[in-house]
């Protein structure tokens, strides 16, 4: 059972991470900086829409986690 829920769990954040990388390439979206979180958003080219990117990844990770959850009984 903590199989499953690892492999849920991570299929989830792959699946959105993955549609968040996508949307973001077609924006044409750049970020100099390989890591540093938000405090390298300064140096990201198409910001507003890299952020867009983020929240739509994140949206859908957070629709797979609440849709593959198994109820509790």
């Amino acid at each position: 059972q903590q199989r499953q829920m690892c492999i849920r769990d991570s299929l989830s954040c792959i699946i959105g991470s993955a549609v968040a990388g996508g949307i973001s390439m077609a924006f044409k979206c750049t970020l100099m900086a390989p890591h540093g979180g938000i405090f390298v958003f300064p140096v990201v080219g198409h910001a507003w829409m890299y952020l867009v990117a983020l929240v739509i990844g994140t949206v859908i990770s957070a629709l797979l986690l609440g849709i593959l959850k198994k109820k509790v009984v």
